[in-house]
């Protein structure tokens, strides 16, 4: 090699990984090693706002609180801690939780959801849990014959209480759409050719809807069901003791509500049920609904010391009114086209208006 191409060793030091020559400042060595510690510090800082974006991503998810359930999670990963692959997604802990995804299973047979905990909040975020042929068909889609024993979501055990569902559809399963316990919450959501939404006592159950389901809205004693709509179902609305059912819109049908002892039934519009429109059990009061019935049973019904006021009753092939001995109507509007009596049994406090459709109104005997 010749003199240019090397370099003295007495006048070169070691810096990191770099030799630095001195005394030659047209040496390529120095040069290099610049360039590369350039690279490395550009590498380096590309490097932390990569780390610091992750970081301050999962600090948002952290604080947000809320846990995701996804399609591609649940059959390919499990969603969080405690949740196996596959369905149904459990969720084995209190907390937060929200759909980012359609979920769909398989057949009615397979569970969407499986809570085993209590305080858990689901928000379906305007999503479907669905039977894969039903996904986006509503309740038009056909109900297995026979139906499956799938659930939408499932609360798993006693005691699971304090749950809530909001903001979605669920759609197309086996049994139930949903079964939760005690202090349940239910907003928003479609509930579609499946049996029906069942939630324990204390709820609440606001501005939902269930259609081609088998008993509807299902609510334990002391519960609030409000703002719903039910339609071509079995039953509309039942509760198993005292409940407030007002405002709701129910129609087509084999019973409009089935109140338990001690509801008050307010403010509803039952029309073109089969059967009975409201049949309520003892200690109801049952006021200010717009009922009508095509057939099979009386427009309303109630037992023991029930009061019946101010409704506005068309009757169909039954009565219009049937009552116990002890329980008191006043103040409603009756007519019909059927030769049967508009009232039978109860006291008459007055203010009752009888006709046959076409014909003036008259006081009710």
């Amino acid at each position: 090699a010749t003199s240019a191409s090397r370099f003295d060793q007495s006048s070169a030091r070691r810096d990191g990984s770099c030799i630095v020559v001195h005394g030659n400042p047209k040496s390529i060595v120095p040069r290099l090693c610049i360039i590369g510690l350039l690279a490395m510090e550009v590498l380096m800082r590309i490097l932390v706002v990569v780390l610091l974006t992750l970081v301050g991503s999962a600090t948002v998810r952290a604080a947000d609180g809320v846990l995701e359930i996804n399609q591609t999670c649940a059959i390919n990963t499990g969603c969080f801690s405690g949740d196996p692959v596959g369905f149904p997604v459990v969720i084995a802990k209190g907390g937060s939780y929200k759909l980012t995804s359609n979920l769909l299973v398989a057949d009615d047979n397979m569970t969407a959801i499986s809570i085993t905990a209590s305080d858990v909040s689901i928000d379906l975020n305007g999503f479907e849990i669905a039977r894969t042929d039903c996904e986006g068909r509503g309740a038009g889609c056909p109900r297995g014959d026979p139906p499956g024993v799938g659930y939408g979501i499932q609360a798993v055990g006693a005691g699971r209480d304090h749950i809530s569902i909001e903001n979605g559809t669920i759609v197309g399963m086996g049994s139930l759409c949903v079964s939760i316990g005690d202090n349940a919450s239910i907003d928003r959501l479609r509930a579609q050719s499946c049996s029906g939404v069942t939630v324990g006592a204390a709820s609440n159950v606001r501005d939902s809807i269930a259609t081609n389901v088998g008993r509807g809205f299902v609510v334990g004693a002391n519960s609030i069901v409000q703002h719903c709509q039910a339609a071509a179902n079995l039953y509309g609305i039942s509760t198993t003791g005292p409940s407030l059912i007002a405002e709701n819109q129910i129609f087509a049908g084999d019973v409009g509500i089935n109140g338990g002892s001690g509801s008050k039934i307010r403010g509803n519009t039952i029309s073109g049920i089969y059967a009975w429109g409201i049949l309520a059990s003892d200690g109801s009061i049952i006021e200010d609904n717009v009922v009508g019935t095509m057939g099979g049973g009386p427009a309303i019904q109630a037992t023991n010391f029930s009061i019946v006021r101010n409704n506005s009753i068309v009757q169909g092939y039954y009565e219009g009114l049937v009552l116990d001995a002890t329980s008191t109507f006043l103040g409603n509007s009756i007519s019909g086209s059927s030769a049967r009596p508009r009232t039978t049994g109860g006291v008459n406090a007055g203010g009752n208006w009888c006709s046959v459709s076409g014909a003036a109104p008259s006081l009710c005997p």
